[in-house]
């Protein structure tokens, strides 16, 4: 393609309905210049049809947050209110990107809706998310805010002991950016949300886009608070014990009292239900489909951090597939369990 040609496939990713009129303006050359470029895009395979339909499959849209992780690893067991020996690693991370990258890495077309300072850390994040796969065209960058940080330490058993966020910039993530991305909403294959995100803004997700599945990671019992009023939205929910628990009031402690929480959550209106009870495994759920999927022994957790958000993207990557909710299960449990050992890396 000409440079001209991206210049307008970037525009139509953007507005797949804008006109050429509009393009013409907007590119400062004539309209008829507009339609020889179009003309060559059609011919090229690149945009087909009325309204510009782009060529290939349509991507998933993740929204979410993006920061910079950076994590402390002791090379023995953790003494409190001391210096300890170990190591510490900074990496892209946030639950919105993490899940956008491990759908690129499964050869998943996805855009990432997030937003990032315009500092060293961002911009890492970006060239990081970039060289994976990610399209990050739709990432807010702003002058006005640090990039968010992550801040954790973990045990010998690589679980977290302590963590802190420093994630303010992610209120920027607003209604009116929403707004600015309709087009790139509307036209997703997928919607995928995390409940970082203020509660209103998961609302207008989840309430205003129509007719494309959306795909919910809880992260947290508290934040999982937040999706109590669009419970009848969401396609696929994957949350722990935890969350579940706070979603649907049934105290969970034992198996039996899983499933339970995972019938009153298809009763609110979610249509598949993939409910994990750490080593037990995970119990899935919808109207055709009911059962356990028990996972291998893990010997030496090197990190769990990433490993739900892994899950999450087999999850939609066997959705997109047309594969039955059981087999995405098996992919999710497949590939959180490389995270949690360290083999993802590898």
């Amino acid at each position: 393609m000409t440079n001209r040609e991206r210049e307008i496939l970037r525009i139509i990713t953007e507005n797949p309905m804008i006109s050429q009129q509009d393009l013409a303006e907007r590119l400062g050359i004539r309209r008829s210049s507009v339609a020889v470029h179009i003309s060559r895009l059609i011919s090229k395979g690149r945009i087909a049809g009325r309204g510009y339909i782009l060529g290939g499959a349509p991507p998933v849209v993740v929204v979410g947050g993006s920061n910079m992780d950076i994590q402390g690893y002791p090379d023995q067991p953790l003494r409190r209110r001391d210096s300890n020996p170990g190591r510490v690693v900074l990496s892209p991370g946030g639950v919105g990107r993490n899940i956008a990258e491990s759908l690129a890495r499964l050869e998943v077309p996805v855009k990432l809706l997030s937003v990032v300072g315009a500092d060293d850390h961002g911009r890492q994040i970006l060239e990081h998310s970039r060289a994976a796969g990610v399209d990050v065209s739709h990432v807010l960058v702003t002058p006005d805010q640090a990039t968010a940080v992550y801040l954790s330490i973990l045990d010998e058993a690589g679980d977290m002991e302590l963590a802190l966020a420093q994630g303010s910039i992610n209120s920027l993530l607003d209604r009116e950016y929403l707004k600015q991305k309709r087009s790139v909403l509307e036209n997703a294959a997928a919607l995928v949300v995390e409940a970082n995100l203020d509660q209103e803004v998961i609302e207008t997700l989840c309430r205003t886009v129509r007719g494309i599945p959306v795909f919910v990671d809880p992260v947290s019992s508290v934040k999982a608070r937040k999706l109590r009023s669009v419970l009848d939205t969401i396609h696929t929910i994957k949350p722990n014990a935890l969350e579940a628990q706070e979603l649907t009031g049934v105290e969970i402690a034992s198996e039996g009292d899983l499933e339970k929480a995972a019938r009153e959550l298809l009763r609110a209106g979610v249509r598949n239900v993939a409910l994990s009870w750490g080593s037990a495994g995970t119990y899935y759920l919808n109207a055709r489909e009911s059962g356990w999927v028990r996972p291998e022994a893990v010997q030496r957790v090197v990190s769990a951090t990433g490993a739900g958000d892994a899950f999450l993207a087999g999850l939609v990557r066997s959705f997109l597939l047309g594969q039955e909710f059981s087999r995405g299960v098996r992919l999710g449990s497949d590939l959180a369990r490389s995270v949690l050992t360290g083999q993802e890396e590898q």
